[in-house]
C-alpha cells in the first residue's frame, strides 16, 4: 500500500465512526459528514491504487527498453 491508499483507509474509517455516532445521537449533519468522509476516503484510496498501477506499468516498460 502506498501513502494515499493508507490515507484513504484511515479517512474511510474515520467517516464510518462519524456516521455511526451521528446516527446514534440523532445528528443528521454529523451522519452526513461521516458519509462524505467515507466517500472521500474511497476516492483517495482508489487514486493511490491507480498511481501504484501506473508506477508498476512504467517500471515494466522501462525495464523492457533496457
Amino acid at each position: 500500500m502506498n501513502k494515499k491508499e493508507v490515507t484513504g483507509e484511515v479517512q474511510q474509517s474515520k467517516g464510518k465512526v462519524q456516521a455511526e455516532v451521528g446516527k446514534a445521537v440523532g445528528n443528521p449533519d454529523l451522519q452526513t459528514h461521516g458519509e462524505v468522509e467515507q466517500l472521500k476516503g474511497a476516492v483517495t484510496k482508489k487514486v493511490g491504487q491507480i498511481e501504484k498501477k501506473v508506477t508498476t506499468v512504467k517500471a515494466k516498460a522501462h525495464s523492457k527498453k533496457g
